[in-house]
């Protein structure tokens, strides 16, 4: 300790007495820095980055992250710890975090424009970007990752593209200026980011097409391997769970994680399909915002099942309390409606269980009946959560009338006559 304190101390002598009083401070500060991370072991050998060499047009701004490696071989981020410098500012400025802003177009050497971080103990490096507005013609669509055109059944993937432009330059995989689609998949979707998720239950190829906004596209077929999958958990919170209980009327979130054969860990609630095996006892909601969320509706048991990928896993849930169901009741006790044509009603049906203190929403396990009017339409809102509604509808361009609204659940019914004005 008294080692540390000396060196500090000489440090700033050193520093204090070699400079104006206008740098002292300045200069004290980062010998103090410069000798705390010497003495803790955190100084940075080498640094490597993220986000340079792709192509930017003029007004189009891009991040760059500096990774550096300590001197105990430890890697973080030291974005905000360099300094940061551009080789043509005329072309494109950076920012002290790293946001390069391109503010004219560089016609020579394919538009490249570098960009150099120096840390505090001098090491410095650098990256580069193109600053051009020649076009692009071709796309060598991949993943992101992996650099491959395979990938792994039930983990998302980002796709991104190889660029390569009318004067030659060829860019790194990215997915700036790109739009995404898919030919029609019941086991994939992709986002306008071009994030690919999977969940079918078997290896299987999928068509997506990545179209850059200078005008080119490419067709690529990636495959979706199941072969590096090999065992799915359930995660209560943190914890693994084999079995479950919960009192009458008690939600949770499971949560599925997948093993693969190299023995990592991936989160793939999202992309797994839930089922109960009692649907009336615990439900579960197998809707995209809202998977693995449970209810415990009745008391009794059920087997909770999740699968993707050819691979499943069971939980057995007990469900605990009175359950015995005195009545439903919509909204506050509401007995009759009436609304406007184009108007929409929220309505939620709740059920006085025995055994529970607060009454239950059931309104997504309900059944809704609105016979054969033509006056409303509705549907179920926020299912899968504890705010799930009816809408209930009015129809614009119909005739004023009235219908009966039928609503059950476990043998208890409601006629709720509506008038729509």
């Amino acid at each position: 300790m008294n080692i540390f304190k000396y060196s500090l101390i000489a440090a700033s002598l050193i520093v204090v007495t070699g400079c104006s009083e206008s740098d002292d401070t300045s200069e004290l500060v980062k010998a103090v820095e410069l000798e705390a991370q010497r003495a803790n072991g955190t100084i940075i050998e080498s640094m490597t980055f993220e986000g340079g060499n792709v192509r930017l047009k003029k007004g189009e701004s891009r991040q760059l992250k500096a990774w550096g490696t300590d001197s105990k071989g430890d890697v973080r981020d030291i974005t905000e710890e360099v300094t940061w410098t551009s080789a043509n500012t005329e072309v494109a400025t950076i920012s002290d975090k790293g946001l390069v802003t391109a503010v004219a177009e560089l016609s020579e050497n394919q538009g490249i424009v570098e960009f150099t971080a120096t840390t505090i103990n001098d090491i410095a490096d650098k990256t580069e970007l193109s600053i051009s507005g020649v076009k692009a013609s071709g796309l060598e669509v991949i993943e992101l990752e992996e650099q491959d055109t395979e990938v792994v059944m039930c983990l998302n993937a980002q796709l991104g593209a190889k660029v390569t432009y009318e004067d030659g330059y060829i860019s790194e995989a990215n997915t700036l200026g790109l739009s995404w689609s898919i030919d029609e998949s019941d086991i994939a979707s992709i986002s306008g980011k071009g994030i690919l998720r999977t969940y079918g239950q078997k290896s299987q190829d999928i068509t997506i097409t990545a179209e850059h906004t200078d005008g080119v596209s490419e067709e690529q077929i990636f495959r979706a391997s199941i072969d590096a999958l090999s065992s799915i958990s359930f995660k209560n919170e943190e914890d693994i769970v084999t079995q479950l209980q919960l009192e009458l009327s008690e939600r949770v979130t499971l949560t599925t994680e997948l093993v693969l054969t190299d023995q990592t860990k991936h989160d793939i609630s999202a992309n797994s399909t839930w089922l109960s095996r009692d649907q009336e006892v615990v439900a579960v909601s197998n809707e995209d915002e809202t998977k693995g969320n449970l209810v415990a509706l009745t008391v009794g048991t059920a087997d909770i099942i999740a699968a993707c990928g050819g691979i499943s896993e069971s939980i057995n849930v007990a469900v605990t309390g009175d359950s015995t169901l005195e009545g439903i009741t919509i909204n506050d006790g509401v007995e009759k409606l009436s609304f406007a044509r184009g108007e929409t009603i929220d309505l939620t049906v709740y059920a006085d269980l025995k055994g529970t203190t607060s009454d239950l929403n059931v309104s997504e396990f309900a059944e809704w009946n609105l016979g054969d009017t033509d006056l409303a339409s509705g549907e179920i809102k926020k299912a899968g959560t504890k705010d799930a509604y009816f809408a209930l509808k009015a129809a614009e361009n119909v005739i004023p009338g009235e219908f009966n609204l039928l609503v059950f659940y476990q043998g208890q019914s409601l006629a709720i006559p509506v008038t729509v004005e």
